[in-house]
């Protein structure tokens, strides 16, 4: 997958949004409020159904780094090691077998 993409920006985002769920109980609805997006559609991105476009990405990025850059600089390798997963996926299968791993990488 090409780092900047959009499929990438949403895997890296959906992946960075379910390590401050599970690890930090961040509230997902408290998070769509902040990004002006409805519960739902931030909790079908955060389970994969859905995909955010360019401009929700956006929202979403300069909210989450602004607010949880602390949290997030203490588990760079964590999200290093991520980035760098996300960046091998080339197939669907593949993409498919890293969420389903997903889980397994976001344990503190």
């Amino acid at each position: 997958m090409e780092e900047g993409s959009k499929q990438y920006r949403n895997e890296y985002d959906r992946f960075v949004l379910k390590f401050l769920v599970k690890n930090y109980y961040i509230s997902r609805v408290e998070l769509s409020k902040a990004i002006g997006l409805s519960p739902s559609y931030v909790r079908e991105f955060d389970n994969g159904t859905r995909s955010f476009g360019n401009e929700a990405l956006d929202r979403l990025e300069e909210m989450i780094y602004a607010k949880y850059d602390p949290i997030l600089s203490k588990h760079s390798y964590a999200l290093e090691q991520a980035r760098i997963a996300i960046l091998k996926v080339k197939s669907e299968e593949e993409l498919q077998n890293f969420r389903n791993r997903i889980d397994d990488m976001l344990e503190l």
